[in-house]
């Protein structure tokens, strides 16, 4: 009787088998995500954020609303604006908050502190991780879900219901270690509507960082002043630079002064000597394959040097503070995305020495050997900047 069963349940499961040829292709449902991301102006929806697994007693909960729209072009900035109130863990107090961003400019507003803090959009980093519980960053990233799209496994695991929205369910398992992350895909306009992130922890167990929208409106009316809030009164007005040491001392090399000498080796095996680069103009990044902001400036250096390769100018990414995540291949990387400027190893002791205090640091060296430009941060003016000082150099004695 065994045999028997066995026998039927192998006919049914090849009787079965075209039927499984139709079933969703995720990569497809991915790549149709990305476009629709893209195509995306204005949103507004509701958020959740909230933490399961190891750590859910040590993260806050966080809830709001979120309105934004996409950087025009490669030139201006996202604007968005996420107004919320974070539960602290292990306490029944909740904090206020809002940030925004208006193309140039991020503030915080902040409740408890009564602080109203701003920086420059390109170097806000910290102020934005307030508002990364609840903003769906795919909404105003430019390359939305790459990672997803090429990520080493991938999978469908049925359908699930987020609000009022038939969704797809993704599961996917990035490269290079980057942990794993379940996305839930509107079935009809293609949006996500949840990210579920999965990181596991020493001792092998799951961190899943959750965040849910509802009530997505690709119609807002949306005002220049919502992104521009005022600061309240009785608030203190803070610059975040300033917070972070910037009136101590110069956050870059003084201009004029002289490059420190360096000698790195690249992934080919050779060494690279700056004294043995004189009379050339040299571009310097400072980059890690874990750093966002680093990875959003590459494209534009990339474009660079495509720009003055034959022109006396070499560019090169100084890959930095690795150690982070030393499982990752700058290399592979810089390959995969097809960046061809040139790649130097353990920089860390040269970042010390070129007072890197926060990554992507960018310099520009002219031919004599001395400092023509230092700065960081990411987007259209740090690369405004950057272009500036190479076509300045350009036309300086050597």
């Amino acid at each position: 009787m065994k045999r028997y069963c066995s026998a039927a349940l192998a006919v049914l499961a090849f009787l079965c088998t075209p039927l499984m040829a139709g079933d969703p292709d995720p990569r497809e449902i991915m790549k149709q995500a990305d476009d629709a991301t893209k195509a995306l102006k204005g949103f507004a929806y509701k958020a959740e954020f909230w933490v399961e697994g190891a750590g859910a007693d040590r993260n806050p909960k966080a809830s709001g609303t979120v309105v934004g729209e996409r950087a025009a072009d490669e030139k201006s900035g996202f604007k968005a604006r996420v107004d919320g109130t974070m539960k602290a863990p292990a306490s029944d107090e909740t904090v206020k908050f809002t940030v925004a961003a208006d193309g140039e400019r991020v503030v915080v507003i902040e409740d408890r502190e009564k602080q109203f803090v701003f920086a420059k959009q390109s170097q806000a980093g910290p102020l934005l991780q307030f508002a990364g519980l609840l903003l769906m960053q795919e909404f105003v990233h430019e390359t939305p879900f790459t990672d997803e799209i090429k990520a080493e496994t991938i999978k469908h695991e049925g359908t699930k219901a987020i609000g009022d929205v038939e969704c797809d369910v993704i599961a996917v398992t990035y490269a290079e270690g980057q942990g794993e992350a379940r996305w839930y895909i509107g079935r009809k306009d293609h949006l996500p509507r949840r990210a579920d992130r999965i990181q596991k922890t020493p001792e092998g167990e799951a961190s899943t960082r959750i965040m849910q929208l509802t009530g997505l409106d690709l119609k807002p009316d949306l005002k220049p002043a919502q992104f521009k809030p005022a600061k309240p009164e009785g608030y203190a007005e803070k610059d975040l630079a300033k917070m972070m040491g910037g009136d101590d001392e110069p956050e870059t090399l003084a201009v004029g002064s002289a490059a420190p000498e360096f000698s790195l080796p690249t992934p080919e095996g050779k060494t690279v000597v700056l004294k043995e680069l004189k009379g050339k103009v040299v571009v310097l990044d400072f980059w890690a394959t874990w750093c966002g902001p680093c990875k959003k400036a590459m494209p534009g250096i990339q474009k660079m040097h495509e720009k003055f390769k034959d022109k006396g100018v070499l560019i090169y990414g100084v890959n930095t503070w690795q150690k982070r995540k030393p499982q990752d291949d700058p290399a592979k990387f810089m390959k995969d995305n097809g960046y061809s400027y040139g790649l130097l190893l353990n920089g860390d002791d040269v970042a010390e020495a070129y007072k890197v205090n926060g990554i992507p640091t960018f310099y520009v060296i002219g031919p004599d050997g001395k400092v023509v430009f230092g700065g960081s941060g990411a987007g259209p003016e740090i690369e405004e900047q950057l272009a500036a000082a190479i076509e300045k150099a350009l036309k300086s004695p050597s």
